[in-house]
């Protein structure tokens, strides 16, 4: 096809507009603008162009067109791609609140989680098993926050790895944060990973009860998970969280490490530092910032449609994490009450929400005028109630020479890793840029706006017979479920029980 059929996403966004689904599927049917997503289902997506700062499926889930959205999700547009402030289609429909049009972008979103999983799963089995030597690891995890009360509850965590052929064994004790809940998520656990070319098991154990779960990426999502997830996100706020790199970069993911400098006012020349066996140099990178914004327009309408005096505003003020945040210095004796009673509403039915009355918010004339194509966004959905928090930070990595990995041989366990322990995707995303050269035996780095994370790496052992015995394990075989543990749910459990 001849680029004249590509439509542009001008063009796109006018027939989600006047919400001309049958038009806008005709757009699609000739559009060259194409990519493979996955070669063995065969699934075709057209590349959706951003205009005014966000995707034709963005703006279809702002307007609540949800013929639309069929129509582009038919087509395989893109649910993962975010608007120029951060937020996704399934944000954007959460923010109306219409049940229906969210379920079918988390639907669609969770397919595609599945299908980038499939498609990974061969070069990340032949990564663990052809580069990356047997071994015994241990992560210690330290945790801090300058907001004083959440300082004195900021946990630790020693992580142990013990990695053999194709298989990982972690133990933990800490699985991650949920921000939007102020929710640590503790557990006596173990992840197991099998990692084959195309039918890679992961298995979560809960040492306590004596549970096992197989965590499927592939696995559909049962309807009572639907509604679940339907009813956390029309229940807390809808959270984008990002790290503004400085200015002084020369690239766009190229950050400028800094050597840290010893002594009184830095007289003492570049600083180094004995971390564990290993003598390092230290780097800093100045004014990261972490911003996380919340918004909560979707719980105000929700708390308008309530008649009843239980679930009047001023309650569901209270029961508001961004508000616990805001107020934690004021009400510390409190603070941990409404923590539980947050949690204990999160998964409330909430009825879809009534379509607002006034959108598109802004007209098509002020949406498609030429004046204001140079804006990097503009918003046409239901008007945004908004919070940010900012915080500036010095991330500071502590580089060695003679680690014995190397940051490209352990990236493959990193990215698994991710299913299991959502800390993981942070320092994923830090340890991909360009590091100073060495090993960052410690890192130190933002998690989000008002929490931070110490991680160092400590006692690499190559596999042998004197590698720690792991405390709860299958005889001999650490990397199998003990026969005595019953199969049952181990990540819900290790939320809710919190």
């Amino acid at each position: 096809m001849s680029p004249a059929n590509t439509p542009s996403p001008d063009l796109l966004h006018r027939l989600i507009w006047h919400n001309d689904a049958e038009k806008l599927d005709e757009a699609l049917k000739t559009s060259s603008n194409v990519k493979i997503l996955d070669e063995k289902e065969g699934h075709v997506a057209f590349i959706d162009g951003k205009y005014r700062g966000t995707t034709a499926l963005g703006l279809a889930a702002q307007l609540g067109h949800g013929e639309c959205i069929k129509v582009l999700l038919k087509h395989w547009a893109d649910t993962l791609t975010s608007s120029a402030i951060g937020y996704y289609p399934l944000q954007e429909a959460t923010s109306l609140g219409d049940r229906d049009i969210m379920r079918m972008l988390l639907l669609r979103r969770h397919e595609q989680l599945r299908q980038i999983w499939r498609v990974r799963q061969p070069s990340l089995a032949d990564a663990i098993q052809s580069d990356l030597p047997n071994f015994f690891l241990e992560m210690d995890w330290h945790f801090r926050s300058w907001i004083p009360f959440l300082s004195r509850l900021c946990p630790s965590d020693t992580c142990r790895i013990w990695k053999k052929k194709n298989k990982f064994r972690v133990d933990s004790t800490l699985m991650g944060v949920e921000v939007d809940k102020l929710n640590w998520m503790h557990g006596n656990v173990s992840f197991i990973f099998h990692v084959n070319d195309n039918n890679s098991k992961m298995l979560a154990l809960d040492h306590d009860r004596k549970l096992y779960e197989e965590i499927d990426k592939t696995k559909e999502f049962t309807e009572e998970e639907i509604e679940e997830d339907l009813n956390m996100r029309m229940n807390t706020q809808i959270y984008s969280g990002r790290m503004r790199k400085p200015k002084a970069v020369t690239g766009e993911k190229r950050v400028q490490f800094v050597r840290q400098q010893a002594g009184v006012f830095g007289l003492g020349g570049d600083k180094e530092e004995q971390v564990g066996p290993y003598n390092t140099r230290v780097y800093d990178v100045p004014d990261i910032e972490a911003i996380g914004k919340y918004r909560k327009e979707h719980i105000i309408a929700r708390d308008k449609e309530q008649e009843t005096e239980s679930l009047s505003m001023s309650n569901h003020e209270s029961l508001d994490s961004t508000k616990v945040l805001e107020e934690i210095n004021d009400v510390e004796p409190q603070v941990e009450h409404l923590l539980q009673d947050a949690k204990k509403n999160l998964f409330v039915y909430v009825p879809s929400l009534p379509h607002p009355k006034n959108l598109p918010s802004v007209t098509e004339r002020e949406y498609f005028a030429a004046k204001t194509a140079s804006l990097p966004y503009m918003h046409a959905g239901r008007r945004i109630v908004q919070t940010e928090k900012s915080k500036k930070f010095r991330v500071s990595v502590w580089m060695a020479d003679n680690f014995p990995l190397t940051v490209r041989q352990l990236m493959p366990f990193f990215e698994i890793m991710t299913v299991g322990n959502r800390n993981f995707e942070k320092l994923q995303e830090f340890i991909s840029m360009d590091l100073p050269p060495g090993f960052p035996v410690r890192i130190e780095i933002p998690l989000f706006a008002f929490l931070a994370a110490q991680i160092t790496f400590n006692n690499f052992q190559h596999w042998g017979d004197d590698i720690p015995r792991p405390q709860f394990a299958n005889g001999d075989d650490w990397f199998e479920v003990p026969s005595d543990y019953k199969r049952g749910i181990v990540i819900k459990n290790i939320f809710k029980e919190e």
